[in-house]
């Protein structure tokens, strides 16, 4: 069988991954002042939807000073929890005995 791993699941330290699935970080370009937007949860809940294993955002600046995209989520402000809270409720996908098989991870960018 071809690719006879890819649809095991994977032991990340605490996180089970149902499969070996990675979507990457890369910048979507949907932040709105500095906050992530109802774009961003449905963007991330179509790749959970599509199969993905594990989801990893993009990146957030991490100090008030790094600011290097006019579109980046400001991970240093408490304005972008509820922003959180919706990907992660949008993209985790749970199966039938209620646990989790698709996972976001937040991406944070150390300055």
């Amino acid at each position: 069988m071809a690719y006879q791993y890819l649809w095991t699941p994977l032991q990340l330290g605490p996180v089970s991954a149902r499969n070996r699935i990675v979507f990457s970080a890369h910048l979507t370009n949907y932040a709105r002042d500095g906050k992530p937007t109802e774009q961003h949860a449905a963007y991330y809940a179509a790749r959970a939807a599509g199969g993905a294993g594990l989801i990893i955002t993009e990146e957030h600046s991490t100090h008030p000073t790094d600011w290097p995209y006019e579109k980046l989520i400001h991970g240093f402000h408490r304005d972008v929890i509820p922003g959180y809270k919706r990907i992660d409720r949008k993209s985790t996908r749970l199966n039938s005995s209620h646990q989790i098989i698709s996972y976001a991870v937040f991406c944070l960018k150390k300055k």
